[in-house]
């Protein structure tokens, strides 16, 4: 592939990761990239050297050490320097020419990408399944070139965008570190068969995923006419070119073809990420063919760690020792007791109709007699026809039921308000043993209130309480089956029952 100017040429805004005395260097670097991120943009060199005395390792550096640091860092382009504004007031001071400094814009991205080395090893590769609706989210949602602004153009590209290259970052991550030779070490360990289930698991959610969305996303790809495409793709190019006029940085002078490039490079990557190429497979269907060959491979050395530490039994040698056993058996009943132990039950037959005193009366199953079991012929022409029977009206047992249920309820109902003294339900007052089926119903009650924020419920007799507890209290519920142990709750009725 051909490749630009710009990607071969030399970055001399890196010089200072690697030198002689880069640790000074990233530390002055280091310090403004953190101040920037407080809107300290500009910094001057007394500034500069209070920041970095402030770590013991620069307690003896100097002010003529760092004019000579910052006159490197400028060689290289990594800081911008910009002179004072205010008029000097004598002549040392115009002699001297007071600087501020500010980073340039490579150098923050360079500093950014230090630090994501710095934490790379605390990174966690996972597999983007839930990335996959968001793509399919933004692909459905891809604005009409006609209607669409230039800021909703620049939305949604950056959504998509974002998207997809967390999603070929996260995958490539995860096999990178799967392939790795620490990842080989891990599957050969014994300790690894505790996680296998979870990993395999894992895996095939992805995969399951993958192939769910990807071929939504394939279909609705392949049915967007070409002319929409285009028409979007340069529709976002002219937003991302206006866009860029309006910083306050040079562009280069091919800078409309780079960002061109960039467009529609990255849509033809999208595309084929989904839709197969002329070689008649997709990115997404190669990823799902390496998440296969993961599980297989999980699968596989699991295998082959349970034959490893299994002992390495040979199977010949133990049909051999099972044959000398069986050679020493004197009749068939040891054989037979020999083969159950050594090899299971042979053949499982189910015995229907036998009572347990005939099968077992007689001591042994082989005296038995043999139990005859008449069959008929299951299907419909040979059934016996069904006795015809009249419809017998049972709504009087039904009502004596209904009766019967309503005044158990009403029992219940009597039971209950019972324990309720001048409208209150107080749990630490209660003497008398109560049954499991009225611990049930109060308990229900404690319930129901704790689970509004106001303490307040109905009960299912329509009667309104609130619920209040006197903190650091416990109570003792005497019960029929026990003794029930719990917070000095109190129930407080809107309205006074009869009795109470």
């Amino acid at each position: 592939m051909p490749f630009s100017d710009s990607a071969l040429r030399e970055i001399p805004e890196t010089a200072y990761l690697n030198t002689e005395n880069t640790w000074r260097y990233r530390a002055i670097m280091r310090t403004f990239y953190l101040e920037s991120q407080k809107a300290n943009v500009w910094l001057n060199k007394a500034q500069i050297l209070n920041l970095l005395r402030a770590d013991d390792r620069f307690a003896q550096y100097g002010a003529d050490q760092l004019e000579q640091d910052l006159q490197v860092l400028c060689r290289w382009r990594n800081l911008v320097p910009i002179q004072d504004a205010h008029r000097p007031a004598s002549i040392a001071e115009y002699k001297n020419k007071q600087f501020s400094y500010s980073m340039s814009q490579i150098a923050t991205e360079i500093e950014r990408m230090a630090l994501s080395l710095e934490a790379l090893d605390l990174r966690t590769a996972v597999l983007p399944s839930l990335l996959f609706e968001r793509i399919l989210d933004d692909v459905d949602r891809m604005p009409s070139p006609a209607d669409a602004d230039a800021k909703t153009l620049n939305q949604w590209w950056d959504a998509l965008q974002g998207d997809f290259r967390q999603v070929s970052n996260r995958y490539q991550d995860y096999l990178r570190d799967f392939y790795s030779a620490h990842a080989e070490h891990i599957l050969q360990t014994t300790e690894f068969l505790l996680y296998k289930d979870k990993v395999v698991q894992y895996l095939r959610d992805f995969v399951l995923e993958l192939q769910r969305h990807s071929e939504k996303i394939r279909r609705m790809l392949v049915s967007i006419p070409d002319e929409k495409i285009r028409a979007l793709l340069d529709g976002v190019y002219r937003a991302r070119l206006d866009e860029g006029a309006g910083l306050l940085i040079e562009r280069r002078e091919d800078y409309a073809e780079e960002l061109s490039r960039q467009v529609y490079g990255f849509w033809q990557s999208f595309y084929h990420w989904f839709v197969p190429d002329g070689e008649g497979r997709s990115d997404s269907q190669h990823v799902t063919e390496l998440a296969n060959d993961i599980i297989q491979r999980i699968l596989m050395n699991a295998e082959l760690i349970i034959q490893a530490h299994s002992g390495g039994a040979n199977r010949k040698s133990e049909y051999k020792k099972f044959l000398e056993l069986f050679s020493a058996c004197t009749d068939v009943g040891q054989a037979h007791c020999l083969s159950g132990m050594v090899f299971g039950a042979q053949r499982a037959v189910h015995l229907t109709g036998l009572q347990p005193e005939e099968l077992y009366g007689s001591g042994s199953c082989f005296d038995a007699q043999p139990f005859v079991y008449t069959l008929r012929n299951r299907q419909r022409p040979g059934r016996p026809p069904r006795e015809k029977s009249i419809f017998r009206d049972k709504s009087m047992e039904k009502a004596a039921q209904r009766q019967e249920y309503l005044l158990r309820k009403e029992a219940h109902r009597r039971q209950l308000e019972k324990y309720i003294r001048m409208g209150r339900l107080d749990f630490a007052a209660l003497e008398d043993e109560i049954t499991p089926e009225v611990r049930l119903s109060f308990l229900s009650w404690i319930m129901r209130a704790n689970a509004n924020a106001s303490k307040r419920a109905r009960t299912e007799y329509g009667q309104t309480y609130t619920l209040s507890c006197r903190p650091g209290e416990v109570c003792v519920l005497h019960c029929t089956d026990g003794d029930l142990t719990m917070p000095a709750y109190c129930l407080t009725f809107d309205e006074v029952t009869d009795h109470g």
